[in-house]
């Protein structure tokens, strides 16, 4: 298993590439018209990149969900993807049910000034 050390540089080195990957993501719908869609679609990109899931053979490790879900998808088929994919989804769900709330909230509270 890896050390400490190589376990968190790893890590750093995953988050920094997918802060890259945001900030493309970022660039490419900024020309969309639709600003909810625009705001949705980021939110979905960045939570199935940053959600962790805990690696079964190393208790107290995590990994990348998605990664953990297409090799649990490859290697045990679609029985061992499934809850990884419910993991994801509550995941996507609550982010989505967040920002619908916070942006209801901004709306009516910029609305009564």
């Amino acid at each position: 298993m890896f050390t400490a050390e190589e376990y968190i540089t790893g890590w750093c080195i995953y988050l920094v590439a997918v802060l890259g990957l945001l900030v493309l993501f970022w660039v490419i719908t900024r020309d969309l018209p639709w600003h909810h869609l625009k705001q949705s679609l980021r939110l979905i990109v960045a939570t199935v990149l940053l959600v962790p899931g805990i690696v079964e053979n190393a208790p107290g490790f995590l990994a990348p969900a998605w990664v953990k879900g297409i090799l649990q998808l490859i290697f045990t088929g679609a029985d061992g993807f499934i809850p990884i994919a419910q993991w994801m989804s509550s995941w996507l769900i609550a982010v989505l049910f967040i920002y619908m709330f916070l942006s209801i909230g901004l709306h009516y509270g910029t609305r009564l000034r």
